[in-house]
């Protein structure tokens, strides 16, 4: 192929996204700055579903998350307990990003971290991993690696059975099954924290569910 030959075929494959979404021939470009241009494409990523989030829910969502956490963690420090726990964090997310799903309403929140912590017992108890050093520790005992699995079985099957699916019960009985929250009184610091998550973040959700379309 000759070279005039190779430059029309050139000319005729288009630019990569980049380059057509900043062609210099495009004087619309010049009137928007590309901070902006950037910063409306992340607002289209920051949503479910690619559907723009509003400059207001950057705000609110993260505040109110944020302030559900701090509650529950200064609860804890007054009351010298472990309240505050990783498996918090997704159920806040769903209260406050997501209020209209299932999984968000109350009886999902509950009902599925008590599931997680009985199921993690029962896995701690079926295994005999009580005194198995826990996932703490810079490995992982195979009486744990059954633990986990069994009480990961166990909470969705048994949430799916009775329609109080929550994912963050995954972490709740994970936290049980591998040690890091495996005394009887874990379970009643995890409820704990849960509860007054419940009871702080129902209105929120009920609120964010008029302001949110349908998941």
């Amino acid at each position: 192929m000759d070279r005039a030959g190779y430059g029309e075929r050139l000319n005729t494959i288009e630019p990569p996204l980049p380059l057509a979404f900043f062609d210099p021939s495009d004087r619309t470009v010049e009137k928007t700055s590309i901070a902006s241009l950037l910063g409306e494409h992340l607002l289209g990523m920051c949503q479910p579903g690619g559907v723009a989030m509003s400059r207001k829910d950057l705000v609110i969502a993260p505040a109110l998350e944020a302030a559900l956490i701090l509650v529950v963690a200064g609860a804890g420090w007054l009351a010298s307990s472990p309240l505050v726990f990783t498996s918090l964090g997704p159920t806040a997310f769903e209260l406050i990003e997501t209020p209209n799903r299932p999984s968000a309403k109350p009886y999902n929140v509950i009902v599925g971290h008590l599931i997680g912590v009985l199921a993690g017992f029962a896995a701690l108890w079926i295994t005999n991993a009580w005194s198995v050093p826990g996932i703490a520790s810079h490995t992982v005992a195979l009486p744990r690696v059954a633990a986990a699995t069994i009480s990961a079985l166990l909470t969705v099957l048994v949430t799916l059975m009775v329609h109080a699916t929550q994912p963050a019960a995954l972490s709740t009985t994970l936290l049980v099954a591998l040690g890091t929250m495996q005394r009887w009184q874990d379970g009643f610091f995890i409820m704990a924290s849960v509860l007054i998550l419940v009871f702080l973040g129902e209105p929120l959700r009920r609120w964010r569910s008029r302001e949110k379309p349908r998941d």
